[in-house]
């Protein structure tokens, strides 16, 4: 592999590949987003992002890998709770993957990569204890749990 080199860095189904070209708003399943509004700080929209969101079904692999190889600048976790990401979640939860609980890692200064919980799968573990730390291409970040809640009456 090279230094260009990209893979996925999970086991899913594109949902979305879309870039900002410096907009300030972007459509990801008909709803609109800031990247202020998904990484929880301001950015430079004089950038370019390319963006590719993955949906993850219950039967795939829930651990995600490194995309490219970086420079892992700071990791931060945003959200408490987390709601369906399926259709129906979409159409009744206005700004849902702003909303759920999600881990965002910067990678190369201006690069991120945001791991978004869903409901029932709102526990994310990482690997990256300690930041800025190296990561190559296909090493594993992190993993999702599914969570099962036990109600007594």
């Amino acid at each position: 592999m090279t230094t260009d080199d990209i893979i996925s860095p999970v086991q899913g189904k594109i949902a979305f590949v879309g870039e900002t070209k410096g907009q300030t708003q972007f459509l990801i399943k008909n709803q609109t987003y800031t990247l202020s509004e998904l990484l929880g700080q301001e950015v430079d929209i004089t950038n370019n992002y390319a963006c590719v969101l993955f949906y993850l079904s219950p039967a795939n692999y829930h651990r995600f890998h490194a995309p490219v190889t970086a420079s892992f600048q700071y990791q931060k976790a945003l959200g408490k709770y987390s709601y369906p990401v399926n259709d129906m979640g979409l159409k009744y939860t206005e700004k849902l993957y702003a909303k759920n609980y999600r881990h965002v890692y910067c990678m190369n200064e201006q690069s991120y990569f945001i791991a978004i919980g869903a409901m029932n799968i709102n526990s994310i573990t990482t690997h990256l204890t300690q930041v800025p730390t190296k990561q190559c291409i296909g090493e594993e970040i992190g993993f999702f749990l599914l969570v099962h809640r036990y109600y007594y009456y």
